[in-house]
């Protein structure tokens, strides 16, 4: 036989002698709040039990009826904990009308099923006949007849913020937390109210047997981030994101600034440091960094989060970020996607009742961008790098010959192209071959420029400071679609790469990689044109030249920066002895050549 919960001052209850089963508990004076809420929670899950099957409140030993309605509110929405024993019958017993227990916060419930009021000479005998809810009516007949509002201590930012939080950390990590925050906002009947209503009625059915909800059990695995640094920016970030996240993120080093700010510049000078020099592989930024002030914004350009974004990403677009938005709105996801973000999370508000199907394809498309984003943290390098190539092709005027043919800002888009492509390219393959070859783009339309090589008669000059100094091919003889020249330098067997040795070059046009390694030699004074992986990097970029099929790495796009790094640094430049190459021919040599020229035709 089941036992019956009184609560109340046993000493002034007669009325529970006519039960053999019951079981007294003194009710705590609770101020009802925030804290009471809190306290209240706690109280029911430890007292009340699975063998337990009606309970009573005596309202005139209680002297609280908002505390009694509040009771019997906290054991109805405790299903996840109480499960069949939240469904149970509850009465109220006093010698007051019913009349005494509406005005409250709590007083929708006397509506409901389940629930009577009944003088204390007739309560014995009332119990003897209630019944608990079932599945349907605790759906139908309790929660679609109640509505439980926040705390007014709590404004909306915060309330989404702990929301948000406990729903991924359930999805992630489980229900069972040992996170203060979390616990506590957990014991919220309006937090409690909310996950309630995302039950359907085959949930509350396995509930009332004893079993778990799919919202128990159905987890993701935590991410492996060992060696990972990651930054949270979230004015709210204590309230539950910073524990679910390094949960999350298994081995990441972690760290969180938590100021509330209206702007990047804003930001206190240790923060800015952090950002700009912790070379975080990750970083999960908030949209709204300034509490309440704004909840009325609606233009996505004026929210703090997003002024931040751009700060991040002005200082190096291969920052991976994160975006945490309340706001599930079209065009604010897409503002943020145009605004560099990487990736975002629409935190779930307590306003919404989002179906546990969304909530889990929100969770995993978070857990996606994060992967990705880890994956992509070689970007941070790579634009370290781009960035300092575009500076010295400006710097050094290498791609200007005049007012009329300057190829600087045409040459920049291309190197900015190329970084795009690739932070876009999430390894599909043709992004990757198509940014690898608009890098190589840029080295190409170097060695075409005439202030670099320059035809002369039926030579090839390689110029210096716009002179034609270096005769690098001579006595060119056209052979059908094909030409030969006498060159300085020649392939060296075997090896793919240009040495300095005198020899044949036979081709249908002039190579990048010919010019390019008669670059090496003469201009740099290297040995041969392996320099830097060239010849690699040449083979690479033939590959890339049939987009659907290459395999272009992180590594290849290292080595060919790096190699442009240092191509287009002014300090590499080490002019050899123009003797080494074919003596420039005299005035007298260049009439005779053109004179046979003209012969030919």
């Amino acid at each position: 036989m089941g036992k019956i919960l009184i609560l109340g001052n046993s000493d002034n209850i007669n009325w529970k002698n006519g039960l053999s089963n019951a079981i007294c508990i003194q009710m705590p004076a609770l101020s009802l709040g925030e804290d009471g809420e809190s306290k209240l929670c706690q109280f029911v899950i430890d007292n009340v039990s699975d063998d337990i099957i009606a309970c009573a409140l005596d309202v005139d030993s209680i002297y609280s009826p908002e505390l009694c309605l509040a009771f019997a509110m906290t054991l109805r929405l405790s299903i996840f904990e109480l499960k069949g024993a939240a469904l149970m019958p509850v009465l109220f017993v006093s010698n007051a009308t019913q009349d005494l227990f509406y005005g409250y916060k709590y007083s929708p419930i006397i509506l409901t099923r389940s629930i009577a009021v009944e003088i204390p000479d007739r309560a014995v005998a009332a119990l003897s006949v209630m019944e608990p809810l079932n599945s349907v009516e605790y759906k139908t007949l309790f929660l679609d007849l109640i509505k439980v509002l926040p705390n007014a201590t709590e404004g909306r930012h915060s309330l989404a913020n702990q929301w948000g939080a406990d729903v991924l950390h359930r999805i992630v990590l489980g229900p069972s937390t040992d996170n203060s925050l979390i616990q506590k906002a957990r014991r919220s009947l309006y937090f409690r109210y909310i996950l309630s209503l995302t039950l359907k009625v085959d949930d509350i059915e396995a509930l009332a047997k004893g079993h778990d909800t799919i919202k128990s059990f159905e987890r993701m695995a935590p991410i492996d981030a060992e060696g990972k640094k990651i930054l949270l920016i979230d004015d709210e970030a204590d309230k539950g994101w910073e524990d679910v996240l390094c949960r999350l993120l298994k081995g990441a080093t972690f760290k969180t600034i938590s100021e509330q700010t209206q702007d990047y510049k804003s930001l206190s000078d240790n923060a800015r440091n952090e950002i700009e020099r912790g070379n975080y592989d990750l970083i999960f930024l908030d949209l709204r960094m300034n509490g309440v002030s704004e909840e009325s914004v609606l233009n996505p350009e004026d929210f703090s989060g997003m002024k931040i974004l751009r700060a991040i990403k002005s200082l190096n677009k291969g920052t991976q970020v994160i975006m945490f938005t309340a706001s599930n709105k079209a065009w604010n996801m897409k503002a943020l996607l145009d605004s560099g973000a990487d990736g975002y999370y629409i935190k779930e508000s307590p306003e919404y009742v989002f179906p546990h199907s969304y909530s889990m394809s929100n969770a995993c498309e978070l857990l996606d961008s994060i992967k990705r984003c880890l994956n992509n943290g070689y970007l941070r390098d790579i634009f370290r790098k781009v960035k300092k190539i575009k500076e010295l092709i400006e710097e050094n005027k290498y791609f200007y010959v005049d007012k009329e043919n300057d190829k600087t800002q045409e040459i920049l888009s291309s190197i900015d192209i190329a970084f795009d492509l690739l932070s876009k390219s999430n390894n599909n393959s043709e992004y990757r071959s198509y940014a690898y070859l608009q890098l190589f783009l840029v080295i190409e339309e170097y060695v075409k420029l005439s202030s670099v090589f320059c035809e002369m008669y039926d030579s090839l000059y390689l110029c210096r400071d716009n002179n034609a100094q270096y005769c690098i091919l001579k006595d060119k003889e056209v052979k059908g679609k094909s030409f030969s020249y006498n060159s300085v330098i020649t392939m060296k067997s075997g090896t793919g790469h240009f040495v300095l040795e005198k020899g044949i070059y036979e081709s249908r046009f002039l190579e990048t990689n010919f010019l390019v390694s008669s670059l090496l030699i003469f201009k740099f004074s290297e040995e041969n044109s392996s320099v830097y992986q060239w010849t690699k990097i040449y083979k690479v970029r033939n590959y890339a030249a049939h987009p659907k099929d290459a395999i272009i790495t992180e590594e290849d796009f290292h080595r060919i920066l790096t190699f442009m790094l240092y191509f287009f640094d002014p300090q590499n430049v080490k002019w050899r002895d123009p003797l080494q190459a074919f003596p420039r021919l005299s005035m007298a040599d260049q009439l005779e050549q053109l004179k046979n020229k003209f012969n030919r035709r």
